[in-house]
Order: C-alpha cells, then structure tokens, then sequence
C-alpha cells in the first residue's frame, strides 16, 4: 500500500487535473478505505482459523511454547505403585503388590508418610484390589469379588459397604455415600454406568443409555471413567472413537463432545469362541484415546493418533496430551509428556496447575504453564 502511494504521488503531475486521483482527499479516502478492508478481511480470516481450532478442528494440533515448567522426578523403590488419588496438594499411591499399602508424597514429591489401610477380615479371594483415595475417605475394592470397602483418611480403617451386589470393572468414588461403576449389563450384555449409594442399604442405580453400542456393546464402549469434583460432573471417553460424555453426578442428563481426530465409529472387529460361549477380538483395534484425566473445566486425553503435520520422531519421545474446555466444549491446546528411559507414561492425574505422572518406576511432577488453561479457583 505504501508503495502504491509513493508510486502515485511520483507520477501526479502526469495524471490530468480531472482525475480523481490526482486529487490529494480523493486518494487519502481511497487508500484508507482499502487499508480499513484488508485488516477487516485479516481480521475475519484469524477470527474463523481460531473458530475452526476450538470448535470444528480438523485433527490439527496447537503447541505452545514452553507450555510446562519447574519438572521434578522421584524414583520410586519398584514400578508396582500406582496414583489411588489426590487432594490439597497431597498425592496418595497405592501398591499392586501390597494392596493395603498407602503413601503418601506432596507435590515437591517428597514422602510425607505411609499408612496402612485397618481392613476387616473376609475369606475373600482378592484378584484385582484397587484403592481410590479421595479425602476425606477411601474406597478399596476389587470388581471381581464383587466387594466395596469405605473408611476415612483419618483412622484408615475400613467397613464393608457391597457384597456380591454387581460385579464391575472400573469405580470411582463421588462422596461417602456414592460411586459411579461401570458394569455388563445382565440383560444386554453390553458395558454399563451405574451409580451404587451406601446409606441404611446399598442401591445400584443402572443406566443403560448412556454408552452406546456401535459393534458389540462391549469393546466399543470401552473407555475411561473419571469423577470431576469441581463441576460435580461423571465423565466418560470411549477408547476407540472421538467422544466423551459429560453426565451429571446422579447418573440422568449428558452431553456429549468431540475429540479432534476424526475416528466417528469405533474400527473393532469381534469373534466368538463358541465352546467356551465367549466373545474376544479378532484383531487389535485403532485405539484413539489411550488415559485421561480431569480437573477445573478441563479435560485432558492422551491420545494416540498422530495429527497433521506432526513430526512423527516426537511420538517416540512423548506422550501427547490434548486438552478439553467441557464447559465451552472447546478444544484448548496440545503438550508432551516427555518418556523417561524410553517408557511411555502409565498413568497421569491432574492437580490444578500441576500434571503428575507416572512412568514405571518414576513419579514426575511438572507445572502447567501456558495462557491458554485457566486454574481453577473455587468461588468464595
């Protein structure tokens, strides 16, 4: 544009008196009405870009700079340890080879204390134990059994809750006196929600139509489960295809959102064992969301699909965790978890501003810093 008017002021006194361009106020109004157009149409264009990003993205991520800051590593003693909870800048992990095991570290990842859990004796035949830690009480249960176990934070000793009610496959705890479990159906046979209370007597409250079947009912809809304490939200995200269900803590109302792949219908192939009346799969299926987790108005998945114009080298030295504004319904940004000794991350939970995770046998803390997430701050 600068240019242009230098080019024409040079050549003024050749352009004839009549023309409106040799007019000074004719030019000044028409360079500015062209200056005022092409930062509109600029503005326009930035405007649908940043649109198409957090609402109709087509599998293309966005990276800050230097989105992480101030990491730390501990090595713990074995990699049998694995993240049963946290609160108020206290993490608690529990122990696959010793269930009633408990320790606790704060978030400069020095150990505080280990605490073992008081449990009541049972002939029970233990298969899978899992404790869940959410102050100011614990669960400790094992789906297969079926049993639930609930005692405080404070005396660590544990009442038995559920016996042999409903066998489930993932648990986690809302308050005292209810937890959401996902379970199979005995009517469908297909993956369910539920929500069991523990009052005078224990509930199971089931609700078949939130996940639904694409394939089978089973391999499909299996997913993750989290519990979001800030928007008292349950939150549920399908492994093998790009949506998440926000559902409200009573188990009734949901909506539903997208993850930035483009993997609708879930790429699983089943077969049938009929002497043993069994279904397993018949090949490896294209796994789009591998663990998540949730805290604020975020939602946090690890993905595993690479996006466009991605190095694919990163994808050997990272885990790539997205991230989700479930109140906006938005896509925010991108970050890695960087591997450690070639491992890839086993799990990983989110404490505000901090991302912990857990590779083996090394627990790594590192703070979330970027304009683009938003602590959260509990309203006064």
């Amino acid at each position: 544009m600068i240019l242009a008017a230098a080019g024409i002021l040079i050549l003024a006194g050749m352009v004839p008196k009549v023309h409106p361009i040799s007019k000074p106020a004719a030019m000044a109004s028409a360079f500015t009405v062209t200056m005022l157009l092409n930062i509109g149409i600029v503005t326009l264009l930035f405007t649908a870009s940043e649109d198409i990003i957090h609402h109709r993205n087509n599998f293309v991520r966005r990276f800050p700079k230097h989105p992480t800051a101030g990491k730390k590593t501990i090595q713990l003693p074995h990699a049998a340890y694995y993240i049963a909870g946290y609160d108020k800048g206290q993490i608690y992990l529990g122990n696959r080879t010793e269930p009633l095991a408990v320790t606790i570290l704060d978030t400069s990842l020095a150990e505080k204390k280990k605490i073992r859990i008081d449990l009541p004796k049972y002939n029970f035949s233990y298969t899978v134990p899992r404790l869940a830690v959410k102050p100011p009480y614990f669960y400790f249960s094992d789906g297969n059994v079926p049993c639930i176990f609930i005692g405080d934070t404070v005396s660590w000793k544990a009442e038995l809750k559920m016996k042999g009610k409903a066998y489930f496959s993932i648990l986690k705890p809302i308050d005292n006196n209810t937890a959401v479990i996902r379970a199979i159906d005995s009517k469908t046979k297909n993956n369910t929600l539920g929500l069991f209370t523990f009052n005078s007597s224990t509930a199971l409250k089931l609700n078949g139509s939130l996940l639904q079947k694409q394939v089978d009912g089973v391999f499909d809809t299996d997913g993750s489960l989290l519990y979001n304490s800030q928007l008292d939200k349950i939150i549920y995200t399908y492994a093998y295809r790009n949506e998440f269900l926000i559902i409200d803590s009573k188990l009734g109302s949901h909506t539903s959102g997208h993850t930035i792949d483009t993997i609708s219908h879930a790429q699983v192939s089943v077969a049938s064992i009929k002497l043993k009346n069994i279904k397993t799969l018949a090949r490896q299926p294209k796994l789009v969301n591998k663990l998540t987790a949730s805290f604020g108005s975020y939602l946090f998945v690890n993905a595993a699909l690479i996006g466009k114009y991605e190095p694919e080298i990163m994808w050997n030295q990272a885990s790539i965790i997205d991230v989700y504004n479930v109140k906006e319904n938005t896509y925010s940004f991108s970050f890695y978890v960087y591997n450690i000794e070639g491992r890839t991350m086993d799990e990983f939970v989110v404490l505000n501003d901090r991302i912990v995770s857990l590779n083996g046998r090394h627990l790594t803390i590192e703070k979330l810093k970027t304009n683009y997430y938003k602590p959260f701050y509990p309203s006064r």
